[in-house]
């Protein structure tokens, strides 16, 4: 039984990785624990924490970058951030919505900046007290 316990539990802990899955990756890590699964003989329970760890790194990264978008190299450090998620094979992470969402207002913000410095470029002068 204990044998059939351990397979599952390891089996668990590899789907969950798999998917990318945080909640079942805490539960099956958590489990182990409990079960005092030893991570020596059990060298998927490190991997999995490990891939945990970077999943929880993912995450708050995309959160920091979507709320500091509009920051001095905002885009460099979202981009980063997407980067990091993706190559993790996270495309689910709950962030990137927000994430894809605050880097479209960005784009468009630089838009119409552009179109703002454009349209100085080309307009005439303005005297002191004309209406803009």
């Amino acid at each position: 039984a204990m044998l059939e316990n351990i397979t599952k539990h390891v089996d668990g802990l590899v789907t969950a990785e798999e998917k990318r899955d945080q909640k079942a990756l805490e539960k099956w890590i958590e489990d182990a624990h409990k079960l005092r699964l030893s991570s020596e003989l059990y060298l998927e329970l490190p991997e999995a924490e490990s891939t945990l760890k970077e999943i929880l790194k993912a995450r708050d990264s995309l959160r920091k970058a979507t709320e500091a978008i509009f920051e001095d190299g905002g885009h460099v450090r979202m981009d980063a951030a997407i980067k990091f998620a993706l190559d993790l094979k996270f495309p689910h992470a709950p962030e990137l919505p927000k994430a894809r969402k605050a880097l479209e207002e960005l784009e468009l913000e630089e838009k119409r900046i552009k179109e703002l410095e454009e349209a100085i470029q080309v307009g005439g002068y303005l005297k002191e007290g004309d209406d803009v």
